[in-house]
């Protein structure tokens, strides 16, 4: 039980969400930020839900990006190894496409396959959500368009060593609530280390910068340096199937600060192969936000699931659902958000 901060408002009225608009907004925060592209249930998933902060008195900001958040939350709800760019489902490590670290499952390359470390990756898809402000009343329904191409590469560095390089350009926008409307700009690196004597965990780190752009006036709103580290855990079922867990923590340095945090969660996911053409995923992740300024803290939770086709081994088809739940010491900070999307996937390795 959250012991709510006294003397503030909760969002009851619309109108509360129309004058947020014309507080300084951040509309989006790693998204992926690390890796946007391949795999788009769970990262674009959470990068697709944002919003405007919040204003009172016509000046403080009791919230520190919501639309930051929102596009976190997406970000949360896929798997760490989507944050890193590949997937570590049995003993081996393979390179993936660039946006799995931010959004989807990743398969494991054969070891008589030749190593393919460039990737190149485009993305579109639409998305819906029943609360495009991220509040915990007077929620609004909207539309939008999220697109995005990206460039990676992903050697194997040493045995059980792998790196990662991407370079990601994203731009959002919505339907009716156009203020929202803003571009994304990722630069990341990281290594992922498979330690075979510990039962196959992987270890992982990896840093990634994201620049937020006001899509109207190109201003710059919000930049954001990510440290992740974490572990992660596979269990193999069979060749068909697989679910995997882990915990990563994420130290940030934003600006403005308002919107800079800490976070630290546990996650666990389920893949499977249903058949040679079609692929579903569900994943769950439970976290803790700790924010640098306002003494804020939440409890939030994402579950995503997510189904593939593909067409081609570099094309694909999919449709996912993201239900995201925060908890905060903030009363007003406190929402749930559904956000359904379809969209089409390309990526080439080579």
């Amino acid at each position: 039980m959250w012991v709510k901060a006294p003397g503030l408002q909760t969002a009851k009225e619309p109108a509360i969400y129309l004058s947020n608009l014309r507080c300084r907004r951040f509309l989006y925060s790693e998204l992926t930020t690390d890796h946007f592209m391949t795999q788009p249930h769970f990262l674009k998933q959470t990068f697709c839900v944002l919003a405007g902060f919040l204003c009172f008195d016509g000046a403080s900001l009791l919230q520190a990006g919501k639309p930051i958040e929102q596009a976190r939350n997406v970000e949360n709800s896929r798997s760490p190894e989507h944050a890193r760019g590949f997937s570590l489902m049995t003993g081996d490590v393979a390179p993936s496409s660039p946006g799995d670290q931010d959004l989807g499952e990743q398969r494991l390359l054969k070891s008589e396959e030749k190593e393919r470390p460039f990737i190149l990756v485009g993305d579109i898809a639409g998305y819906a959500t029943n609360n495009v402000a991220l509040t915990e009343n007077g929620t609004h329904k909207d539309q939008f368009i999220v697109g995005q191409i990206a460039a990676s590469y992903q050697p194997k560095i040493a045995e059980n060593l792998l790196a990662e390089i991407t370079f990601r350009q994203a731009f959002i926008r919505y339907h009716q609530f156009t203020e929202l409307n803003f571009d994304s700009q990722d630069m990341g690196a990281g290594l992922t280390y498979l330690a075979p004597s510990l039962g196959n965990i992987a270890f992982y780190g990896r840093y990634n910068y994201n620049r937020l752009l006001d899509a109207r006036e190109e201003n710059e709103i919000f930049t954001n340096h990510a440290l992740t580290i974490g572990l992660q855990k596979a269990f193999v079922l069979s060749r068909a199937h697989y679910f995997y867990a882990g915990y990563a923590s994420q130290f940030s340095i934003g600006h403005p600060p308002a919107a800079e945090r800490n976070e630290h969660g546990a996650f666990a996911g389920y893949h499977v192969n249903l058949t040679r053409a079609l692929q579903a995923d569900l994943f769950y992740r439970i976290a803790w936000f700790d924010y640098a300024q306002g003494g804020r803290a939440d409890l939030n939770q994402t579950v995503t699931s997510s189904i593939q086709y593909y067409f081609t081994k570099w094309l694909y088809a999919y449709a996912s659902a993201l239900f995201a739940f925060n908890d905060s010491n903030r009363e007003i900070l406190d929402y749930k958000v559904f956000s359904p999307a379809v969209g089409v996937n390309a990526t080439l390795k080579f």
